[in-house]
Order: structure tokens, then C-alpha cells, then sequence
């Protein structure tokens, strides 16, 4: 912008291309120290670039610079032709007060000019350079996903948006709010030990994880990352933070379920392991390194577990790789003791790579030596059982038969007893007299029920050898 001052009505004689320019300067009113006007233009050549832009612009045009002379407010005559007799002309019959300026003098004129150009052009560079690098920084931390502060005397004196979002504050609340009242009580001194430190230029952390407290008197954590500035001429402290709070609550939870998954692992009595694609054993629990030695972990599974160079056949691990699928087998096991023991195995996935095909394999060994030397027993158990069976078979039908010859063979001389007895009891029963009647009775009787038992027993040997149809019982 122009200074405040009396306007200076110039005239220039020479309409060339230097004409141009330096009306160009004054319409762009640039000359800072200068109010110009261009009022007229002299040269020999209507055709002149300085002399037509002149027409252009309504401003006095001629051919002859002597005309110049009777411009009304002409204040200054400059001089472009660059020839010195006319310079010399124009200077002895100008009109007295009108000063005047020759090419040599246009000239440096000229670059003074261009001088203010730069100047002016590199301030504008300059500013432009600052507003944009301050309006990037401005957009950077406004936008910034990062709270950001300035913490100078121990109160906060900037804070971007974010920073304001964390602690639930409005940014014009947080201006002159004490650093310490945005930090858990349990952890002030750890905060302030740093701070102080950092603006002493001493060594401390650069990041650091603390809790916070918000407007409202929530604990948040904190990921803190500071540094120490000049900040309107004093130290201060410049710090960028993070709301790690859900992280925090994630490691806890990881950390709680870590616990219970831990717990129920050091609960299973089972051998298990945990075998990579390459059948490398990555993890085992402490039943497994008690039955199998602690050196476990790095090795081949089909080396720790069978003493193998190459792959089982068949193998579990590598079918649930192959397709996925819960796969189990019955193998024995020689232990860290060298002896030999029975496991009922078992594969199933435990981890995928993200296109789906297994990459790790968590293997169940369940020591089932106690169940099979029991299922040995019992075995052993029921074959003496089947013979002691046959055994008393054999012997039952030896003695069913004994059973039915022996009643089959008293029968005939119990005969004979009864029917004498009961011949005698007809002939003589007159003569015998009731003692005698009543001992041959008792005799009868006794002979009968005696038969009696052997029909029984001769009806049981029966039951073995043949037969009888059954009969509905109430």
C-alpha cells in the first residue's frame, strides 16, 4: 500500500518497453515510499510498446516531448530515450520546479524497484510460508488422534481437542487447571518427579504409563510421551498423550483369563502338548515334562514320543493338519523311565493361518496303563471264570446222572420191602396184635416217604436232562 503523502504527476519521454514497466510499477503501486501518476508519454514512434500501453490507458500521448511541458500538475519528467543530447535538452528548457530524472537515474530507480519487488516477495514467501506452516501445525494438532498439552508453572496452558476429549473437559476449562489434578493421586509424585526433571534437563523417561482422573472422577490410564520447550520466553513442558485405558482393561482381562486357563491346564491330569506343521512340539504342560522328561519343547513329536526319525504312520497330528478334523488313536508310549505305557491320544486343531488351514495342534494324552492292566485282568478273570463254569457243568451233569441211576436203582429193593411188609401186614393181622400192626405201619409209612425222597431226587436229575415246559407262576 502506498504511503500518505502528495501524489507526484510524472511524465515520461522514450515509449519503449522500460516505458512499460515502469508505469506497470506505478499502477501497481508498489513503491511503498511513493504516490506516482503517470500523465503523459512521449516518443518519436506511435508504435512504441510504452507508447501504445500510454493510449491504452487514456494517459497523454505525443510525439513531441515538448508538449509534455504544458501538463497540467506536472510535477517530474523522466528521461528513457537514453541519449544524451536529449536528457541534456530536456534538462535546460523543462519548466522551472519540475524535476527531472535521465535514463542513468531511471535506471537505478529501476532497480531499487526491483530490489522492493524481492523484498517484498520474499517477505510475502516468508509470511505465506509461516500462515501455511502454521496452519498445517494447527490442522495437525487439532486433528491430532493424540492429546496434546503445554504445561508451564505446573498448570496447562494449551491443549488441543483430543486432550480436552480425554479428560471430558472443554478446552477453555483446562487453560490454568493444575497438571496435578488431571493425575491419580497414587501416582502424582511419580508425574512430578519427571516433569521437574525434564525441565531441570535431567535424565527421565520419555514415555511413560500413569493413571489419570477425568472431570468427573474417573481413573483412566495414560500413555504420557514429554519433552522440554521455550514457550513465550519461559520452560515448559510439551507432551503428547494417549487414552490406553480399553488397552488396559484388555491386558487384564488377558491377563485374568491367562490366569483361569493356566488354572485349568495345572488341573488336568492328562499329558498335553502343543505341535507346529512341522510336528515340533512348542508347548507342553507339567505332566507331560513329569512323564516324558523336561526337554520336551524343539523336539519332533514322533522322536520325544517314539524314538523316531521319520513321521508315524498313522499319525494323528498329521491327519488333523491334513483335514481339520478331531482325530484320536490308541498307542503305547515308552516314558523318561523307560517304561512302557498305554495312551489313548487325541488331535484337534488349536490354531489357523488366515486362510483357514491349520497351524497348530493341541495333542491330548490320556494314560489309560491302570484301565488296560484292569481290562487285562478282568479278561483273565472271565476266562478262569469260564473254565471253573465249564467245570462245574461237566461236574453237575456227572452227578445228575449219579443222582439218576442211584434213585432208579433203590427204588426196586424199596419195593421189595414195602410189598413184603404190606403182605405181611394182610396175612398176620389177626395174629400180630395191635404192637405189631402199628410197627408194621410205622414201617409202611416210613418205606413210602423213603420213596417218596427217592422220586424227588430221581424228579431232580430230571430237571438236567430233560426239559420241561414252563409253567406261568403268580
Amino acid at each position: 500500500m502506498m504511503g500518505e503523502g502528495k501524489v507526484l504527476n510524472v511524465a515520461i519521454v522514450g515509449g519503449g518497453p522500460e516505458c512499460k514497466a515502469i508505469m506497470n510499477m506505478i499502477f501497481a503501486e508498489k513503491l511503498s515510499q511513493l504516490r506516482m501518476k503517470v500523465i503523459g508519454v512521449a516518443d518519436i514512434s506511435p508504435e512504441a510498446a510504452g507508447y501504445r500501453y500510454a493510449q491504452e490507458k487514456g494517459i497523454f500521448t505525443t510525439t513531441k516531448y515538448q508538449d509534455l511541458y504544458k501538463l497540467k500538475g506536472l510535477n517530474m519528467i523522466i528521461e528513457l530515450t537514453g541519449r544524451e543530447e536529449i536528457a541534456d535538452e530536456i534538462f535546460r528548457t523543462k519548466p522551472k520546479g519540475v524535476r527531472f530524472m535521465d535514463h542513468i537515474a531511471a535506471r537505478l530507480f529501476w532497480d531499487v524497484f526491483q530490489l522492493e519487488e524481492e523484498r517484498i516477495a520474499e517477505r510475502k514467501l516468508a509470511e505465506d510460508s509461516l500462515r501455511e506452516s502454521e496452519e498445517k501445525y494447527s490442522t495437525l494438532v487439532e486433528n491430532s488422534l493424540t492429546g496434546i498439552y503445554i504445561d508451564q508453572g505446573g498448570k496447562i496452558v494449551f491443549a488441543n481437542n483430543r486432550f480436552a476429549e480425554i479428560y471430558r473437559y472443554s478446552r477453555d476449562e483446562l487453560i490454568g487447571v493444575e497438571s496435578w489434578k488431571l493425575v491419580h493421586p497414587e501416582d502424582r509424585t511419580l508425574t512430578d518427579e519427571i516433569r521437574i526433571k525434564r525441565l531441570k534437563g535431567e535424565e527421565a523417561p520419555s514415555e511413560y504409563e500413569a493413571r489419570g482422573l477425568t472431570k468427573d472422577g474417573e481413573t483412566i490410564w495414560i500413555a504420557r510421551r514429554n519433552t522440554r520447550i521455550e514457550y513465550k520466553g519461559r520452560p515448559a513442558i510439551l507432551g503428547n498423550i494417549v487414552d490406553i485405558t480399553v488397552r488396559k482393561q484388555a491386558e487384564e482381562a488377558l491377563r485374568e483369563s491367562q490366569e483361569k486357563l493356566a488354572g485349568i491346564v495345572d488341573s488336568v491330569t492328562d499329558c498335553m502338548c502343543m505341535v507346529d506343521e512341522q510336528f515340533n512340539i512348542v508347548w507342553t504342560n507339567d505332566v507331560a515334562k513329569d512323564l516324558f522328561g523336561l526337554d520336551l519343547v524343539g523336539k519332533k513329536c514322533h522322536s520325544a514320543y517314539h524314538k523316531r526319525d521319520t513321521v508315524c504312520e498313522p499319525c494323528i497330528v498329521k491327519r488333523c493338519l491334513e483335514d481339520g478334523k478331531v482325530h484320536d488313536f490308541e498307542m503305547e508310549i515308552t516314558g523318561a523311565n523307560g517304561k512302557k505305557r498305554t495312551f489313548w491320544c487325541t488331535a484337534s486343531v488349536a490354531a489357523h493361518y488366515e486362510d483357514g488351514r491349520p497351524k497348530m495342534v493341541v495333542e491330548l494324552l490320556r494314560d489309560i496303563t491302570a484301565r488296560k492292566r484292569a481290562e487285562e485282568s478282568l479278561r483273565q478273570s472271565e476266562e478262569q471264570l469260564q473254565r471253573y463254569a465249564a467245570e462245574l457243568e461237566r461236574s453237575n451233569k456227572e452227578l445228575e446222572q449219579f443222582a439218576y441211576v442211584a434213585s432208579h436203582d433203590l427204588q426196586e429193593p424199596l419195593r421189595t420191602v414195602t410189598s413184603y411188609l404190606r403182605l405181611l401186614e394182610r396175612r398176620y393181622k389177626g395174629k400180630l396184635g395191635s404192637d405189631g400192626i402199628e410197627f408194621i405201619t410205622y414201617a409202611v409209612d416210613g418205606a413210602n416217604r423213603m420213596y417218596k425222597l427217592i422220586d424227588d431226587l430221581l424228579s431232580c436229575s430230571r430237571v438236567g436232562t430233560h426239559a420241561k415246559p414252563s409253567k406261568q407262576t403268580k
